[in-house]
């Protein structure tokens, strides 16, 4: 049978290629094949999202608990040189912003976002007994 003589749908465009018969198909996928490749995806997406977001968590709370012993050693170092403020929790972070001079020597923290304030709060107490008028780091569960 001559290429010409088959109706058009069934001709070979480059004239290479052979020309498609009626009962030939075209072989893919089924659906079911693509709707598992899809759930596995979706779950191990799933795991993933959930892993990275305890990551998130546990570095924010180490980064709050860092701050914090950076304000409480940064306010003992200040009252050791002789600073005479009265620091308490709420105030020692804006007062540490803001800088502390005291017999020639300048105490200052980096300025932190309220997130950072709020969160490095979390571990500090106000100081009692000899510790008073100081702020004092107040370890998490894990001791760190």
């Amino acid at each position: 049978m001559k290429a010409n003589l088959l109706p058009q749908r069934f001709r070979s465009p480059v004239g290479l290629i052979p020309p498609f018969t009626p009962r030939q198909r075209i072989r893919g996928f089924s659906l079911v094949e693509l709707l598992v490749v899809i759930a596995v995806i979706a779950i191990i997406a799933a795991i993933a999202i959930v892993n990275i977001s305890n990551l998130t968590d546990s570095a924010n709370m180490n980064k709050d608990r860092r701050n914090a012993q950076n304000v409480a050693s940064m306010a003992a170092a200040a009252r050791a040189a002789g600073a005479t403020n009265v620091f308490t929790v709420s105030d020692v972070i804006p007062t540490l912003v803001t800088g502390i001079s005291t017999n020639g020597m300048f105490f200052s923290l980096s300025p932190l976002a309220d997130a950072e304030v709020t969160g490095a709060q979390l571990y500090l107490t106000n100081g009692t007994g000899s510790n008073t008028n100081m702020v004092l780091y107040t370890p998490g569960t894990n001791g760190f």
